[in-house]
């Protein structure tokens, strides 16, 4: 007989409701506040429907996914259920719901409901510790990012770059999917150990040598895929201001062009040094452009600041 599993965990978080149903619902941020989560995409939208795609640490592995959700801001509910499941999972869905205590406190419940690929012991093991893990993680984020609900605009820092290159974009693309050769590439990167774990993600352990902060080591999860035009995340990591930093670069092979995007999420005693400052002169600007690298034919490299997440988008016809 199926065994399905039932689990809940709960949080009382001082934010209103709707402040804490803002960052459940806007998926394409959680990398930015979930520390499982690495990188997000909303696939499909139809109303209050939406179909994602996540990558997200599962027991120190990374793990990709799709999922459709039901967003409900009146009941202040968000339903979720996999379309794809992978083993050892044969079938997982859930809901976060959300019930105002009173108008600047909120208790939350994450649930969620799972199968058991064959119903094995150890897969059902597996599944509960990932489920314990970051069900703790995802509502300790939550609580933290909606605590802070009135500083957003403080921490969060969001900016983009666009450089011509003369040279196509597979050649770019290669050149950032060849991290291995960044040593020898790159003056600021001083040594790079790159360590694959399953196909298209990788563990990264690089260091920089940077004026104010030298021999600085970053630990990263570098994602990358060479068919999917948005799938493909490059690095995760941090350094000691920032909480999160999340960027995406597009290579246009018509335009000969290369776009970053990027969004960092400083640690609230940090706010200072990375965001609340202007986007052409702030330190935060100058901390992420400062001493930018070049290709080989002269073209600066995108971003030489360690990241959470760099997402480098394969081949398209896209442009930024």
């Amino acid at each position: 007989m199926t065994r399905t599993v039932h689990t809940e965990h709960r949080t009382l978080i001082a934010a209103p409701a709707e402040s804490v149903y803002q960052i459940v619902a806007d998926v394409t941020r959680w990398p930015l506040f979930f520390r499982p989560t690495v990188h997000a995409r909303v696939l499909e939208r139809d109303n209050d429907q939406e179909i994602i795609r996540l990558w997200a640490f599962a027991n120190d592995e990374v793990r990709t996914w799709t999922s459709r959700r039901r967003l409900d801001p009146h009941a202040l509910r968000v339903e979720f259920r996999q379309t794809n499941c992978t083993a050892p999972i044969a079938s997982m869905r859930g809901e976060w719901l959300l019930k105002p205590v009173d108008a600047t406190s909120t208790t939350v419940a994450f649930g969620h409901e799972y199968r058991a690929v064959d119903d094995d012991p150890g897969h059902a093991a597996w599944i509960a510790e990932a489920v314990e893990r970051n069900s703790n993680a995802e509502l300790a984020a939550l609580k933290a990012a909606a605590e802070n609900h009135d500083r957003m605009d403080e921490l969060v820092l969001s900016f983009d770059d666009t450089v011509p290159v003369d040279g196509s974009a597979y050649d770019v693309y290669e050149f950032l999917f060849q991290a291995q050769e960044w040593p020898r590439r790159l003056p600021h990167v001083s040594r790079l150990d790159l360590r694959e774990d399953v196909a298209g993600a990788a563990e990264e352990q690089r260091q920089h040598e940077a004026d104010d902060r030298p021999h600085q080591r970053t630990t990263a999860k570098r994602l990358t895929s060479h068919s999917d035009p948005g799938a493909a995340p490059g690095t995760a990591s941090k350094y000691h201001p920032a909480s999160a930093h999340t960027s995406s670069s597009v290579l246009g092979p018509a335009t000969r062009c290369a776009g970053t995007q990027a969004r960092v999420k400083a640690r609230p005693g940090y706010a200072g040094s990375l965001a609340g400052q202007s986007p052409e002169t702030g330190p935060a600007t100058k901390q992420v452009f400062a001493g930018r690298p070049a290709l080989p034919g002269g073209t600066p490299v995108l971003s030489s600041h360690p990241s959470r997440t760099d997402v480098v988008t394969p081949l398209s016809s896209q442009h930024a």
